[in-house]
């Protein structure tokens, strides 16, 4: 692999070996950084963005107590950003996971003290160091703009990287953090940068957590926290940490968008237009041909597409429940507004939050060898096999990946959520008291997307079982109409 050079891996080897001592302790005590790369390249759970635990980070060879204060360091760091969600009455706040993301794009409430701007010669890097004394850290926010020109939409990719030394009952623990990061260093991947991150944070015998899941979006949200050596106050750290910083933003500005010549720099363009007393136009453009990749022609086809959709994820949970919506009096702050407001019912078990269709497994030949539960790459010339409605609704550019599901008896499922660890899935299940014994054995399938560097490996499919109060072995009628299987598309999933 490529060395990346980046800011967000300085120091966090330098500090853990720092860290090390013959006897180790809560504060500012590790065991040798040697010693933990052997035993973190012997543990087989070791993969990129995965854990050994669900929702536990890796954790190196530490002592319980030292583990619980750097697990613990991951929460006192988040609730310290600034980032606030206003909370109101439509239910619309986050769930505590991706608030958490939020505030990594937010490390520090505090006005900066300093602040040092470094860009690069031909315009496209910036990289803008920030240093919070009173909350003893130092933050960079770095951006690329690949654009040819400045004239329309800027292509700029951007992260947020901060270290912060934070008190955790006693103890001082270094936290650096990688916050909404879509930008890693000029030609370094999102999988490379995940991977070095993680591995130099093992190597400085600390605590590595993803907040999001791996590079399935191509945003990177992490964290290593680490116990502070022991003898350096918060003012040297401080000051070593914007050394640093300073000396890798310097040297980034000339290696990763570095001005080779006149072709290197973003062109600059003008433009003027003007209108005669008669009430004709006329406009002139240095700019070019402005690049807009926005298709309305094929956009509002796959809009009239999606409308004309019957089988779709809501009309398939509807046949479980009953969903008819209730009629409430809208108002403001408890003043009826003389308003009727139609809400529909909402079950937890039964709402969607991933996928983008959902069908029977195919019969076809070439589909055989998926035909085991688990994830497994789409690749594009399969698409129609598995999901024929939506063969010719695909996006390019765009990774898919297909979740295979086998059951014993037939079952409904819905796709409740895919975290880093576990794929949750939901089966609803038949009630009644004249259920006959079902051991056919069904396979059905989910379309998800994730780019093409995402790691599915560890994964492990969770099932909850939900028994469906309408779809009832006492009604034969019910048994009739409810259609468990076949197709049925996310009409907001292909947008």
């Amino acid at each position: 692999m490529k060395s990346l050079y980046k800011l967000f891996l300085v120091g966090l080897v330098a500090f853990g070996a720092s860290c090390s001592s013959d006897d180790p302790s809560v504060a500012g005590a590790t065991t040798e950084p040697n010693t933990l790369q052997q035993a973190s390249s012997s543990n087989d759970s070791n993969d990129v963005g995965t854990n050994p635990e669900p929702d536990t980070p890796f954790v190196a060879q530490l002592t319980d107590e030292q583990k619980a204060i750097l697990v613990k360091a991951f929460g006192s760091y988040v609730d310290s950003g600034s980032f606030v969600w206003m909370n109101d009455d439509s239910g619309s706040s986050p769930d505590t996971s991706y608030e958490e993301i939020l505030k990594l794009a937010y490390p520090f409430h505090t006005k900066a003290s300093e602040s040092f701007i470094h860009r690069s010669k031909d315009d496209r890097m910036d990289c803008d160091i920030a240093v919070f004394p009173e909350e003893s850290g130092v933050q960079v926010r770095e951006a690329f703009n690949s654009s040819v020109t400045y004239a329309g939409s800027q292509k700029i990719k951007s992260g947020v990287y901060a270290s912060k030394l934070i008190d955790v009952d006693g103890v001082p623990v270094i936290v650096k953090s990688v916050g909404n990061a879509r930008y890693w260093g000029y030609n370094v991947t999102c999988s490379e940068y995940l991977k070095q991150f993680e591995e130099s944070c093992i190597e400085a015998n600390g605590v590595f957590r993803d907040f999001g899941d791996g590079c399935r979006e191509s945003i990177l949200n992490l964290a290593c926290s680490m116990l502070a050596p022991e003898g350096m106050d918060a003012e040297t750290i401080v000051a070593s940490f914007t050394e640093e910083y300073q000396g890798v933003c310097k040297e980034d500005s000339i290696r990763y968008a570095a001005f080779e010549d006149e072709n290197g720099a973003i062109q600059a363009c003008s433009g003027y237009g003007t209108v005669d007393l008669s009430g004709n136009s006329s406009s002139y453009s240095s700019c070019g041909q402005v690049e807009d990749s926005y298709d309305s022609v094929s956009a509002r086809l796959s809009q009239e597409w999606r409308n004309s959709l019957t089988r779709t994820f809501d009309a398939y949970t509807a046949q479980f429940n009953d969903f008819t919506p209730d009629t409430i009096n809208g108002g403001v702050f408890g003043i009826d507004s003389g308003v009727s407001l139609v809400k529909r019912k909402f079950y937890e078990e039964l709402t969607f939050k991933d996928g983008l269709a959902y069908n029977t497994f195919p019969s076809a030949e070439v589909a055989s060898s998926y035909k085991e539960e688990g994830i497994y790459p789409l690749p594009d010339s399969l698409i129609g096999v598995f999901f024929p409605e939506i063969a010719n609704h695909v996006r390019s550019g765009t990774a898919y990946w297909v979740i295979v599901l086998k059951d014993v008896g037939a079952k409904g499922h819905v796709l409740h959520e895919i975290s880093l660890e576990e794929v949750h899935v939901v089966d609803i299940l038949k009630s009644g008291d004249s259920c006959p014994e079902d051991t056919a054995v069904y396979y059905s399938t989910y379309l998800i997307k994730g780019s093409s560097e995402w790691d599915v490996s560890g994964k492990q499919i969770v099932r909850e079982p939900y028994v469906s109060p309408l779809w009832n072995c006492d009604n034969p009628e019910s048994m009739e109409q409810i259609e468990p299987y076949g197709e049925w598309i996310n009409t907001n999933g292909l947008i």
